[in-house]
């Protein structure tokens, strides 16, 4: 397993995990009252708000214990413009950082404060508060007819996989697990919990995710927010990835030690900080054609390949195409949308940015360097 595949996952999907009950009993009760509730909503996009505020911008109670200087991280970020007059401000996310992140650049804390609204790829400060549609995805992670993660991977891979966790206890402990409720839950949510695991290794935090700084901004502005797709969206797209997968991705975790892949995330931010485009597609960027039975690519059998580019496919390649689509949609509205989803979705051939020229529209990299 190639470090990199791992690193992707972090970046591309944020750390989400549910503190589940394990009573079967209970989650068929709520489950019975989950049809009166709806994740996420449609927007008007004639009818943005930019939000406002009064006095001095970081003044707002997100900056109070971040730096009072300006970093000198400079990400990548593109200006896109339509005939329309509809402006779209692109920002590569990370979705885990640390406070060297911060205070944002001023070019793009301008350019933010100026949107219509912020778009993300989805909303998980409206989903921490709908308690119904937690318990929904904590189901659809779950075996509720009696089945056991044990019978979806090797014996030598659960156990080697329990080994680890062990080594870590506080890290699901704390959320309210026990090995017997992981045992009831499907290998994504193993995923999620050990990519934890390599997290808490690190000194960044999910709370200061990129995304996640812009989108408590925008809601204490008062700023609307526009989800490109959803915490259901990418939840269920995690769950229908098929066992086979699921377990060649969870040996990387055998292969390569956990502090290991700590210290490459940890490299994978400082060269997000950097916002060299050309540098970050040949550490992190996939070709949508690329071999995965080379042994630069992974050296996988030809049953693996396919199962890897299977899941880069609906990860990234598949996603890139809806978030064009959204891009085009905000851009017909003749508004201005700050837009951040993970850097890697931008970049490289497949990429969002490739996909909106080929449609026809002029794309500026103001990120980088440029903004210094």
């Amino acid at each position: 397993m190639k470090k990199f595949k791992k690193i992707v996952a972090v970046l591309l999907v944020a750390c989400l995990c549910f503190a589940l009950t394990g009573c079967e009993a209970v989650m068929e009760m709520i489950e019975q009252q989950l049809s009166q509730y709806e994740v996420g909503q449609d927007v008007d996009l004639d009818s943005l708000d930019p939000g406002s505020y009064e006095g001095d911008f970081y003044d707002l109670e997100v900056f109070e214990d971040l730096p009072e200087k300006y970093s000198k991280a400079t990400p990548m970020f593109w200006r896109c413009e339509s005939e329309d007059g509809g402006v779209i401000y692109f920002l590569g996310s990370i979705h885990v950082a640390d406070e060297s992140a911060y205070r944002f650049n001023e070019t793009i804390m301008e350019a933010f404060v100026e949107a219509d609204a912020l778009a993300v790829e989805c909303d998980t400060i409206a989903f921490e508060s709908d308690y119904a549609a937690q318990m929904q995805m904590s189901m659809d992670m779950m075996y509720l007819d009696g089945d056991k993660v044990q019978n979806h991977m090797s014996e030598e891979l659960y156990d080697g996989l329990v080994e680890i966790l062990e080594e870590y206890p506080d890290t699901w402990q704390d959320l309210g697990y026990t090995i017997e409720t992981l045992n009831m839950c499907k290998p994504a949510m193993w995923s999620s919990l050990l990519d934890n695991i390599v997290l808490g290794e690190t000194d960044l935090k999910s709370e200061l995710g990129i995304d996640a700084h812009f989108l408590k901004l925008a809601k204490e502005m008062g700023k609307s927010v526009l989800e490109v797709e959803s915490v259901e969206f990418q939840m269920n797209m995690l769950s229908e990835f098929p066992d086979e997968l699921y377990e060649l991705l969870l040996e990387g975790y055998l292969e390569v030690d956990m502090k290991e892949q700590a210290e490459a995330t940890e490299q994978l931010f400082e060269l997000w900080k950097k916002g060299d485009v050309d540098e970050f597609t040949e550490n992190v960027a996939t070709d949508p054609d690329m071999d995965y039975t080379e042994e630069e690519n992974g050296g996988y059998t030809e049953e693996e390949a396919e199962l890897i580019k299977e899941y880069n496919d609906k990860m990234l390649f598949d996603r890139n195409i809806g978030m064009a689509d959204a891009a085009e949609e905000y851009l017909a509205s003749g508004k201005t949308v700050f837009y951040v989803v993970g850097a890697a979705h931008f970049i490289g051939e497949g990429g969002i940015i490739e996909l909106m020229e080929e449609r026809g529209y002029e794309v500026e990299f103001i990120g980088g360097e440029n903004l210094k």
